[in-house]
């Protein structure tokens, strides 16, 4: 995060000021009697600004700290930039009202609103900075008095202010961290018996797999076996073909047979009857002969 630019409107005991960093350059010092306000005009309002809070004043109650006595409202506005990307935090604080803060982006040559909600503009910060309040000032600001004692104190000493300044508890990431070995080791229980499940399980698929060998061999002799007797069948398909169009031909021939059976007994009848009738003929020609030889 580069800072550009602050400017401060009826801000504690400033009615109109504006800090131009890209102006001043990367190294800048002030001085002034105590009181004079020198955190005010930059610690404060980049508390102010980024996270809602007054240096120094822990209380809810911090922001009314920027506001003149005879006035009603503060404001202050950060210009600054991340990643190559310019933002400027725009926030006013009234006694008897809720406050106010809007986020901007330089985008196209203009300003450009993305959100006037306070508790985004706050997840906005965070989520840039990586830092909440009480990380940024230990990390940022050393108190009147501390530059001094930490040059002059002895390295245990000095050991402790810089974790008093930066807000390091060694005993809380170590305590974090036997929790996270904890974790792993409770991890690597598990991916233990996980491990073992899979050995087992791949030993089981071994023995699937000889067996599913087994049925594939089982199988091609099954289809061996299949096309073997699809052959033997279309073979005696083949045969029963042959049978059935002897059948057919044996069929027609007795079809044939019937009907000359048949023309041959209407001609046996018809003889038979011619038969009859020349024996009746005789007959009749032999009384003739008789009834002639009496006369």
């Amino acid at each position: 995060m580069k800072i550009n630019k602050i400017i401060l409107d009826n801000f504690a005991t400033y009615k109109k000021e504006e800090l131009d960093f890209d102006k001043l350059g990367n190294i800048i010092s002030m001085y002034g009697s105590t009181g004079a306000g020198k955190t005010t005009l930059i610690v404060d309002a980049l508390t102010f600004c980024l996270f809602s809070r007054a240096y120094g004043v822990e209380k809810a109650e911090s922001l009314k700290y920027v506001i003149p006595v005879n006035s009603n409202k503060a404001k202050a506005e950060l210009i600054f930039t991340v990643n190559d990307r310019k933002f400027k935090i725009i926030r006013e604080v009234y006694k008897d009202q809720p406050s106010i803060a809007v986020l901007e982006e330089f985008k196209d040559g203009s300003w450009k609103k993305i959100t006037a909600s306070v508790k985004v503009v706050e997840e906005f910060v965070k989520e840039k900075l990586g830092l909440d309040y009480k990380t940024f000032l230990n990390s940022i600001v050393i108190r009147q008095g501390e530059v001094v004692n930490l040059l002059e104190s002895e390295p245990k000493e000095r050991r402790e202010i810089l974790l008093k300044t930066f807000n390091l508890d060694f005993s809380k990431y170590l305590e974090k961290a036997k929790k996270i070995r904890d974790q792993i080791e409770n991890e690597i229980d598990k991916l233990t018996s996980q491990a073992e499940i899979i050995k087992e399980n791949i030993k089981k698929e071994n023995e699937y797999k000889i067996n599913l060998e087994k049925c594939i061999q089982g199988k091609q002799y099954v289809e061996e076996s299949k096309k073997l007797l699809e052959y033997r069948k279309n073979t005696e398909l083949i045969k029963l073909n042959l049978i059935q169009n002897k059948i057919n031909e044996l069929e027609k021939k007795i079809i044939e047979y019937e009907y000359y059976e048949k023309n041959y007994n209407e001609l046996k009848d018809r003889l038979n009857k011619r038969k009859k009738e020349i024996e009746e003929i005789k007959e009749l020609i032999k009384n003739k002969d008789n009834i002639l030889k009496e006369k």
